[in-house]
């Protein structure tokens, strides 16, 4: 499960970025397919974390006083190697370059800039610690690392789960007055 929601949470904001695009550039294309896209991100998503369960590598298991639960980078087989080499690609090298692609051809005003900015940089501190752990764990090996350390390189990515509704939020005007409404929500005024 956490590889799967990860995995949902990056293809979610790559789709994001695409969406910005084909607001303001393809207005005929926004909303079409939609549906179908979050099942691709869905489907893909769940295969992927699947892996270990078809014998690319193994599931980490979470002990005492562990921050585990994702690959266990012990396991220095070339399955686990070509699993992460293929989820590298596909789950972090092309979510970056989509979401520069798309928000870069999608940028315009001051806010916007902020986002096409923010998007990128926010997917690349939050994964690319973790993948470049994994990495090395898994091809040259690593002297033991502080756990405080660990525990850092594995929640990082969970923030993006987070962030992608506001930068979502903050890329689009209409959206964003909508959320303000909803925060802004005075319990106390009449309803009409």
């Amino acid at each position: 499960m956490g590889l799967f929601s990860g995995f949902v949470s990056i293809g979610s904001v790559t789709w994001i970025c695409i969406d910005r695009y084909y607001r303001r550039y393809k207005p005929e294309k926004a909303g079409l397919n939609y549906c179908f896209y979050v099942i691709i991100v869905w489907g893909l998503s769940f295969l992927a974390a699947s892996g270990p369960a078809m014998g690319f590598g193994t599931y980490e298991s979470a002990q005492e006083n562990t921050v585990k639960c994702l690959i266990d980078l012990d396991n220095t087989d070339g399955n686990t190697i070509k699993y992460f080499m293929v989820i590298g690609v596909l789950y972090f090298f092309y979510p970056i370059f989509k979401m520069v692609k798309y928000n870069t051809l999608a940028q315009a005003t001051e806010v916007e800039k902020t986002v096409v900015i923010a998007a990128p940089a926010t997917f690349v501190i939050g994964y690319l610690p973790y993948l470049s752990y994994a990495i090395l764990k898994l091809t040259i090996g690593l002297p033991p690392v502080n756990e405080a350390f660990i525990a850092f390189v594995y929640i990082l990515p969970k923030f993006i789960s987070v962030l992608n509704p506001y930068m979502y939020m903050r890329s689009d005007p209409e959206l964003l007055r909508a959320a303000k409404d909803v925060v802004n929500f005075n319990f106390y005024t009449k309803m009409d």
